[in-house]
């Protein structure tokens, strides 16, 4: 792989030094070839996401955007620009909610499919893990979230915008689009955990 060939998305939606530990840890994968593409649509965390642009502006490995006025959909599509129009393989979505592990990018890439997702370790508030869904069927009657989404870019060309009159359900949307038009064969789940859920755990504790 070439450099800096895996486009992250990652929207703040945490503290300042919560952020940082999730960049931290993107740098201690075992896979290096990336770029994390951070960006805040939300004016509660606009002086977090400065103080990273500040701590971060010299790292080549960090990309910012600042739009507070768009909704989570138009957000997604900067990201879905940037990855079309530069020399990236794969774009992936995480959430600054979850802690992951130092192999998480490795696991996701030898799957060497054009869309994975991935299981997590549970947090003790969480009921249910993200599963295997065997079938766009399964998917709309088994919902529970997919979580470390990664596609390629001839899926992201398939697949084309997040559906920007969705808004809250963009993601789901986007999801069944890419049960609805990518093959089973070009779907893969990760069957082991690549990070920590701690979402349940992030809402009830000061950071």
């Amino acid at each position: 792989m070439n450099d800096n060939n895996v486009l992250i998305i990652m929207i703040v939606e945490q503290k300042k030094n919560t952020i940082k530990y999730r960049i931290e840890l993107l740098f201690s994968q075992t896979i290096c070839d990336w770029k994390l593409l951070l960006m805040c649509n939300n004016s509660k965390y606009k002086e977090d996401y400065n103080q990273l642009q500040e701590l971060y502006h010299n790292n080549c490995n960090i990309l910012f955007h600042n739009e507070e006025t768009m909704n989570m959909a138009s957000t997604l599509n900067i990201g879905v620009h940037t990855f079309l129009e530069n020399n990236y393989s794969h774009m992936l979505l995480i959430s600054c909610h979850d802690k992951f592990y130092p192999n998480f990018l490795k696991f996701l890439l030898e799957k060497n499919k054009d869309f994975v997702y991935g299981s997590f370790h549970r947090s003790k508030e969480s009921k249910y893990p993200i599963i295997k869904y065997n079938s766009l069927r399964d998917l709309i009657y088994n919902y529970n979230g997919l979580c470390n989404t990664m596609w390629s870019k001839t899926a992201i060309e398939t697949l084309g915008l997040f559906d920007e009159k969705k808004e809250y359900a963009t993601l789901y949307d986007y999801y069944l689009k890419t049960f609805m038009l990518l093959t089973e064969t070009q779907i893969g789940y990760v069957n082991i955990a690549l990070n920590t859920c701690l979402c349940e755990f992030n809402k009830n504790t000061a950071v």
